[in-house]
């Protein structure tokens, strides 16, 4: 079987990428084409996986330190006894609370949502994920 020019150079540079050895003297390669196409998946699943778990840390994080901070202090009091650093008491928490609670609803949600679609089309729509992968590959971004 003549396979096209550009179909080899993509899934040559593809298994450069991955450590898998194509011979395209064969007559079967496809046990190596699944074999790389496997191997794509598995790393956008782990990509995807590993960003999910970072997310979902640093929410529970965030999470724990206002849980934390509020059975101390009330997070949200502005007006109490000053400390000895000239704050309020509770006024710089209650800053750092909000700061961490807007990067965690601003930049870690969004992350954890955008790769856990990409985890469920890496089960779901395998095909899809190995030509979005090819298509930024031969783009060049």
């Amino acid at each position: 079987m003549e396979y096209p020019h550009q179909f080899i150079t993509v899934l040559d540079e593809l298994a450069r990428r991955f450590g898998v050895a194509v011979d395209w003297t064969q007559q079967n390669v496809m046990p190596y084409v699944i074999d790389l196409f496997s191997r794509i998946v598995m790393y956008r699943l782990t990509m995807a996986s590993i960003a999910m778990g970072i997310a979902l840390t640093f929410m529970v994080g965030v999470a724990i330190y206002i849980k934390r901070g509020s059975r101390k202090a009330p997070f949200f009091e502005w007006e109490a006894r000053r400390d000895t650093s000239g704050f309020k008491n509770g006024t710089f928490r209650t800053i750092i609370a909000i700061v961490l609670m807007v990067v965690a609803v601003s930049a870690a949600l969004p992350v954890f949502l955008v790769n856990l679609v990409t985890f469920v089309r890496c089960i779901f729509l395998l095909e899809m994920v190995v030509f979005d992968f090819v298509t930024r590959l031969v783009s060049g971004s």
